[in-house]
C-alpha cells in the first residue's frame, strides 16, 4: 500500500509592507492633519474671543460699580494740578485714565492705594504703577500688548521722567469719547483767550461715555445704554515698531492711549492713508 506523499509546508506570507503602502499611509495622515489644524486654530481663536468678551464684561461691570459708588461713570481723564519748576501752580491738567479709576472695582485696590493721586500719573513718584499689568487689560489674540517696554531713550517720552528708565504697560480696551475731537493730552484748563475757547469747544464736542473733564451719568445717555458704545478694542500689535512704545499706555488719559473717537475708522494707524 502506497503511503501518501507528505505535503510541503507553505511559507508564511511576509508580515512587512511595501514602500508604496508606507507613502500612502503618510499621505493620508498628512491630509488628516491638514484638515484638523484649521479646526484646532478656530477652536483656539474662539476661546480667545470668549476671553476678550469676558474682559469687556469685567470692565463694563467695574464701570457700573463705579457709577453706583460715585453717581457717574468713570471719567476719561482725572484732573490734577500741575506745577512749574519753581513750585508755582500752572493749572489743571488731565492725569490718569479711566482704567486706573476703576482699579478698586477690579480687585485692584492694592494697586490703587499705591498711587499718589495728588500728583500727576506721569511723575517719577507714580512710575512703578506704569509697569503693573493684568490680563483683563489685554486682548488674548494680541500677544504684543502684554509686553513691558522701557520708555527711556531718544524720542521715547523720557522727557516726562528725565534720566529714569520707566517701564510701561499697555491696554487693548479704550473708552469711547464720542464722535469728534477729544481734548488734547496737554490741555491746560486754566488757559485764556482763543486757547480757552478752543478747549471749551473740544470739551463740549465729546458725546461719548468715557470723556475728559465731564461727568457722564446713566440718565444723560439719551439713546439708551444698550445702543451706546462704552468701550472698544485697539489692535496694538498691528502698529509699526516705532509706535508700539508711544501709544496705548494703560495709565494715560490721552485719548490716543485709553480713548477713541469715531472721527476715524477702526485702528486708524493701519487703515488711514496720510
Amino acid at each position: 500500500m502506497l503511503e501518501p506523499r507528505p505535503r510541503t509546508a507553505t511559507p508564511a506570507p511576509n508580515a512587512g509592507f511595501t514602500l508604496i503602502e508606507l507613502l500612502v499611509v503618510i499621505a493620508i495622515i498628512a491630509v488628516l492633519i491638514a484638515l484638523l489644524l484649521p479646526a484646532v486654530q478656530a477652536a483656539r481663536e474662539a476661546a480667545r474671543r470668549a476671553q476678550c468678551i469676558n474682559n469687556h464684561k469685567q470692565i463694563g461691570l467695574a464701570c457700573m460699580n463705579y457709577e453706583s459708588s460715585n453717581g457717574c461713570l468713570p471719567p476719561g481723564a482725572s484732573e490734577i494740578m500741575i506745577y512749574d519748576t519753581s513750585g508755582v501752580p500752572n493749572g489743571l491738567s488731565s492725569s490718569h485714565s479711566y482704567l486706573v479709576a476703576i482699579l478698586p472695582y477690579l480687585e485692584g485696590t492694592a494697586i490703587w492705594n499705591s498711587i499718589n493721586t495728588s500728583l500727576h500719573i506721569n511723575t517719577f513718584f507714580n512710575s512703578t504703577i506704569q509697569n503693573v499689568g493684568n490680563s483683563w487689560m489685554w486682548c488674548p489674540s494680541d500677544p504684543l500688548v502684554s509686553q513691558s517696554l522701557d520708555t527711556y531713550g531718544p524720542g521715547d517720552f523720557s522727557g516726562w521722567c528725565p534720566g529714569q528708565h520707566v517701564f510701561m504697560r499697555f491696554s487693548s480696551y479704550p473708552g469711547c469719547a464720542g464722535l469728534w475731537q477729544a481734548v488734547p493730552y496737554s490741555a491746560n484748563l486754566n488757559s485764556t483767550g482763543s486757547a480757552a475757547s478752543l478747549l471749551q469747544t473740544q470739551i463740549s464736542n465729546q458725546f461719548g461715555i468715557i470723556i475728559q473733564f465731564q461727568k457722564v451719568t446713566i440718565a444723560s445717555i439719551t439713546d439708551g445704554t444698550s445702543n451706546t458704545i462704552m468701550t472698544g478694542e485697539f489692535a496694538y500689535g498691528k502698529m509699526n515698531q516705532a509706535d508700539l512704545i508711544c501709544w496705548h499706555w494703560w495709565t494715560s488719559a490721552n485719548y490716543g492711549d485709553t480713548m477713541f473717537i469715531a472721527q476715524f475708522g477702526i485702528n486708524p494707524k493701519t487703515s488711514v492713508i496720510y
